[in-house]
């Protein structure tokens, strides 16, 4: 009697099949049967995403909360991507887009917060080019933590906006009013808001943070 024959009248029990499948599939996906080499994959790293030519007066900003979201989303490092940090406790909204300018760092140990106005809400996890205008002086208990108000660069709506003097004098205090109420009502956090910086001490401050970043960068590199 054939091997065939006999096969199919004693088939294989789901136990045999399932070992088959997994020792066949065990063997297609080998390392060592592949015709290529794998390469380790690509890890995206938004702190450390170049600056560009035209910085400070125009930055690129990673998106991390899209203008009327309550969801306070970060990036994290650990994991590279986007986790939600936590749901705002006030009843409020990010009055525009929000995210960080790469390679720049902070009293706090993160990178410079900023605001993104334009026509549509950005998803998280986009790159914008923004023009800064102007920053907020503002402290919480974490320390000095300054948010820069910025605009969309490819936004024609934006583009005689110049400065924080361009905008209406609410725009101002909406956003002043946003950081001033949207940690009061969680525990052990606060914030306190103080006046408007221009367009040059925007810049340096920019360029402050930044060589913060790199300093840092070479002392990590040098501790290895």
């Amino acid at each position: 009697m054939s091997e065939q024959v006999k096969d199919a009248r004693n088939p294989p029990s789901s136990q045999d099949v399932e070992n088959w499948l997994v020792k066949s599939v065990a063997r297609k996906l080998s390392i060592e049967s592949l015709p290529f080499k794998l390469k380790a994959p690509t890890v995206f790293d938004p702190y450390m995403f170049p600056l560009g030519a035209k910085c400070p007066e125009t930055v690129p900003v990673f998106i991390e909360v899209s203008s009327g979201s309550r969801n306070k989303y970060e990036w994290s490092q650990e994991h590279s991507c986007i986790m939600l940090d936590r749901v705002l406790h006030s009843a409020v909204h990010y009055p525009s887009d929000y995210g960080f300018i790469p390679q720049t760092l902070c009293g706090d140990g993160d990178p410079l917060d900023v605001l993104v106005m334009g026509t549509q809400p950005l998803i998280p996890g986009c790159i914008v080019n923004a023009r800064p205008i102007a920053y907020m002086v503002m402290e919480d208990e974490k320390g000095m933590d300054e948010k820069v108000l910025a605009v969309c660069a490819n936004d024609p709506m934006f583009d005689e906006v110049k400065t924080f003097r361009d905008l209406p004098e609410h725009k101002l205090r909406e956003v002043s009013h946003f950081f001033e109420t949207y940690k009061g009502l969680e525990k052990n956090k606060w914030a306190k808001v103080g006046g408007w910086k221009g367009t040059q001490d925007t810049y340096q401050l920019i360029e402050q943070t930044h060589s913060m970043f790199i300093e840092r960068e070479q002392q990590l590199e040098n501790e290895l």
